[in-house]
């Protein structure tokens, strides 16, 4: 468990309706159809910000929630968890 969640799957890959590929999320809680993604530093570029907002568009097509943290989310992890909580509840 974490925090009162499932354990996510790590690096799983997200499938559509064919079971054709869609994209490899770093989280996943399967139960809640949740997303998490970590954007580093190096999805600031431009070029790598289009395809990360062309993946995730193609991941929500799929009915998938995508949530995207960052480095500054990391410094609270139990408001992180709280908010992880209240998208799993809203599925």
């Amino acid at each position: 468990m974490m925090g009162g969640l499932p354990e996510p799957s790590v690096n799983r890959v997200i499938t559509d309706g064919l079971g054709r590929f869609v994209a490899r999320a770093d989280l996943v809680i399967e139960e809640y159809r949740l997303v998490i993604e970590y954007q580093g530093d190096y999805h600031r570029d431009k070029a790598q910000w289009r395809r990360d907002m062309s993946r995730r568009s193609r991941i929500e097509a799929e009915g998938w929630t995508v949530v995207e943290i960052v480095a500054d989310d990391l410094c609270d992890p139990d408001e992180l968890l709280a908010r992880f909580r209240k998208l799993a509840r809203m599925r």
